[in-house]
């Protein structure tokens, strides 16, 4: 019985498998455009179905997918500066990312390295928007800081 065991074993170890190298390279293009899409779209989106916001910009390439809300109706007349418009709220971006890591906790083990794939990625993503603001000191306040920490940790994790 032990050894009908250890031949299906071998068996199944034997079958093709992609190298780990190759998997995360053929999804990283997909993982790339849907965590743009998640991170720095959906947000935006969300703002604009469910509280009202006007959506002002909207831009969707072969580099992902952006959009930038203003929390309030436009005026007649008046055109909106992007400069002053929300790209990346926190409010609805940190729940979302906890909401795919504890989706993604839930794969099973033999996928784990892909789910560290997903987690860096989306750390990266989600952290160089926060970077760009860190670098110029009089955008560095307290929920820059805190995004700063949240995506170092989810990139780390990854």
């Amino acid at each position: 019985m032990s050894q009908l065991l250890q031949e299906q074993e071998s068996r199944r170890a034997t079958k093709l498998q992609p190298p780990l190298w190759l998997a995360c390279s053929a999804l990283a293009y997909p993982t790339y455009w849907s965590l743009t899409f998640l991170l720095r779209a959906a947000p935006a989106l969300i703002n604009v179905t469910f509280f009202g916001h006007q959506l002002v910009f909207f831009e969707c390439t072969f580099r992902g997918v952006r959009a930038a809300t203003f929390p309030a109706p436009l005026v007649d007349g008046f055109t909106p500066s992007l400069r002053q418009a929300e790209r990346d709220p926190l409010l609805i971006t940190v729940p979302l990312m906890v909401t795919v890591i504890l989706l993604l906790l839930r794969m099973p083990r033999r996928w784990r390295p892909s789910y560290g794939f997903c987690l860096a990625t989306a750390g990266w993503i989600g952290l160089s928007p926060w970077l760009s603001r860190w670098t110029f000191p009089a955008a560095l306040n307290a929920p820059v800081v805190l995004a700063l920490l949240f995506f170092f940790v989810v990139q780390a994790l990854g």
